[in-house]
């Protein structure tokens, strides 16, 4: 970038006496030889310097691009550690955008301001060149020319902060509308899409994002024409003041015509410099903001980051409890979970259940240490988990959850999530596709379609076998499984019920689902509603009671029954 600098620094200023100097030759009869030999000098220099500009751009461009590779990376790297509770705020939303915006532009804004700067001595050295000479011919274009580049610089300055506005006004549309073309794209949509003619409501919702995308545009394309054009009536009225006080100079007979030719030159140059100079200070301006928005976002990807010292996690995990925990989500005011007290054990199989609604993954993603308690503690062997770090802490888990993400690999690499594996390993890996149900697909086959032809497509049942056969094989200290059968046919449902004793050996284990019948085989079973534990027991202790599990348990029983006949009729 200095070599850059340079020749832009020194290229015009050759440009500019160059042109006074043929006009001498050609007034004053100089030699033609001599001309002609001075003349290819001057053209040579002018060579090397481009070429040596051109060389040093090409160098400087692809710097470019290896540092917005990394800069992409580090922000992929940063929306995959930020702590799982920030992620639901919509502020993290908006400052993701943000901070990949500023990823995407052609030079990231942290080289901007490092490469305006460079420039910006460059053109002030220039800048106080061509003032000299221009003093030498009038003071009152100088003080012009001065005056109005302020008065266009404070313009432009101001325009930048407008443009701000619109951007943070314009960013949350676009994610809107790009997460509605990949929906309407995505595979797994199609076919909702075509029964259920959800076409029209897509084309609905898309058409009044755009409505207001293009409306918030065209208001900072007006607000950008009118910018633009005081900017060229700026330039316009200082260009054309100082070429009149130069016509008048060269009428009067104070400048001769090469003086005049070379001090239009010298005016030119000058406004174009000043117009560089302009820029860079609206590119470290804008840049500087930029690299504010970017450090919020790290700030914010970062609020979980301590140089705390953290106790070390014990071996051997025997208890999980609940101390008086309660929590409600960012910016609502709605209880999730209410003073809940429970302890949990090795070796003990838990089910959790209750309604929809009731708080059971929220009081799952609380023990992951995903979230935070708004109120009371979670202890680990006696320890709040606080005094832990969170990313060794959540590595004591493996969950099935509802939401199943399937990786664009193969099915072994979905599971082991390794980069390579031994013999051992495989074989492992295999077993478990096998004990969990899979045995009909290969460890080697690809998954999603999108991203490779020969993909294989898996049904609902078969991607929670998957998502259990990764759990299984993480072989963590506590086994969650939430609602691991609800895709499941009857045979698979019955294998999960067989295994499963051997899957959680060793573990705390909760099994979740809102159906009762389903967790009857656990040796304690917490009930929730509404936020609460209104029950805890084996099923047969809560069947004795005679309360709310017993009601719910016959009526769904009576359910199953009637549909079971149902379908035995058909």
């Amino acid at each position: 970038m200095i070599v850059i600098a340079i020749v832009s620094l020194c290229l015009p200023l050759i440009l500019n006496f160059l042109s006074k100097y043929i006009i001498d030759c050609i007034t004053r009869n100089v030699e033609v030889e001599h001309f002609i030999k001075t003349l290819i000098l001057w053209i040579v220099i002018i060579l090397c310097l481009k070429v040596m500009s051109g060389i040093a751009q090409y160098y400087y461009s692809k710097e470019n691009r290896y540092l917005r590779c990394d800069v992409a990376q580090r922000i992929h790297h940063l929306r995959m550690s930020v702590p799982y509770e920030i992620t639901l705020d919509h502020n993290y939303q908006n400052k993701l955008s943000i901070a990949r915006s500023v990823m995407d532009r052609s030079v990231p804004c942290v080289v901007g301001i490092q490469d305006a700067t460079i420039t910006l001595f460059s053109n002030i050295i220039s800048i106080g060149i061509y003032m000299s000479i221009i003093l030498k011919l009038h003071w009152s274009i100088l003080v012009l020319y001065l005056g109005l580049y302020l008065t266009e610089l404070l313009i432009n300055l101001k325009h930048i902060n407008y443009s701000r506005k619109f951007r943070d006004k314009l960013l949350p549309l676009q994610r809107k509308t790009a997460y509605l073309a990949g929906r309407s794209g995505d595979i797994r949509s199609a076919k909702d899409i075509r029964i259920y003619d959800m076409s029209k409501w897509f084309s609905q919702k898309y058409d009044n994002l755009n409505h207001e995308k293009v409306e918030i545009i065209n208001r900072r394309e007006t607000i950008h024409h009118r910018n633009r054009v005081m900017n060229q009536f700026l330039v316009l009225v200082r260009s054309t003041a100082s070429y009149i006080v130069l016509l008048l100079m060269f009428c009067g007979n104070k400048i001769d015509i090469s003086d005049f030719v070379f001090y239009i030159s010298v005016v030119t140059t000058f406004s174009a410099v000043l117009s560089r100079l302009q820029g860079n200070i609206q590119t470290i301006y804008n840049n500087y903001l930029e690299v504010n928005d970017y450090i919020d976002f790290e700030n914010l990807s970062n609020q979980s980051a301590s140089v705390k010292e953290y106790k070390e996690l014990p071996r051997d995990i025997m208890t999980i409890e609940f101390v008086d925990v309660s929590y409600k989500y960012p910016g609502s005011e709605h209880v999730i979970l209410d003073h809940i007290n429970l302890m949990l054990r090795k070796n003990e199989k838990i089910g959790l259940v209750g309604l929809n609604g009731a708080g059971k993954t929220t009081l799952v993603l609380l023990m992951c240490g995903l979230l935070q308690p708004t109120g009371g503690a979670i202890l680990l062997n006696g320890v709040n988990i606080a005094n832990y770090n969170r990313n060794q802490y959540i590595s004591l888990f493996s969950a099935l959850f509802q939401e199943i993400s399937v990786l664009p690999d193969n099915v072994l690499n979905n599971i082991g999530l390794q980069e390579s594996y031994s013999d051992e390993q495989f074989e492992r890996i295999k077993n478990i596709t096998r004990e969990c149900g899979l045995q009909n697909i290969e460890v080697n086959d690809k998954l999603i379609r999108e991203i490779f032809d020969d993909a294989i497509c898996l049904s609902g049942g078969e991607m929670q076998k998957l998502a259990l056969a990764r759990a299984i094989y993480k072989s963590a200290s506590v086994l969650i499984l939430d609602e691991p059968t609800a895709s499941l046919d009857a045979l698979s449902e019955q294998q999960l019920y067989l295994n499963y004793g051997r899957f959680s050996d060793g573990k705390i284990s909760i099994f979740i689902s809102h159906r009762l019948a389903s967790t009857a085989f656990c040796d304690r079973i917490i009930m929730l509603e509404n936020g609460e534990i209104i029950e805890s027991g084996s099923h047969l202790q809560l069947m004795a009671k005679k309360g709310k599990y017993r009601d719910l348990f016959e009526t769904q029983r009576e359910y199953y029954k009637k549909k079971s006949m149902e379908e035995d009729c058909l």
